[in-house]
């Protein structure tokens, strides 16, 4: 059995998170490490080839379409798989941004996205 450790945010994920193409690229970490940590890197590049061809969805434009990347997720590997592997990616991107997870509402996985976005990007 593997061993994952969520790694926690220091002031560089933080600061890097601020501004939105820093939040874009953290998340973008937390899903390669993540989807990496749980199913590997060969299930990591299927995923990203397929949200390609199949939903026309750049691995770049993940982060403003986080909606259809955990759907999905939930369509290849069926909806628990798939809700838990988006839950620990979302628990990684809390650890990295400093911020307390609370898995127990029954929000939409997006929404988790949303609210670490709100809370951390400044808009211009």
């Amino acid at each position: 059995m593997r061993l994952i450790r969520l790694e926690t945010g220091g002031p560089s994920h933080v600061t890097r998170a601020a501004n939105p193409e820093g939040f874009n690229q953290t998340l973008l970490d937390c899903i390669d490490d993540g989807v990496k940590a749980i199913l590997g890197e060969d299930v990591l590049e299927s995923l990203f080839v397929r949200l390609e061809i199949y939903q026309r969805l750049p691995r770049d434009e993940v982060p403003r379409n986080v909606d259809v990347f955990f759907a999905a997720l939930e369509k290849a590997f069926g909806e628990p798989s798939g809700k838990t592997v988006g839950r620990f990616i979302i628990k990684l991107l809390y650890a990295r941004l400093g911020m307390e997870f609370d898995g127990r509402s029954n929000r939409v996985l997006a929404d988790y996205i949303l609210n670490a976005r709100k809370s951390l990007v400044r808009e211009n």
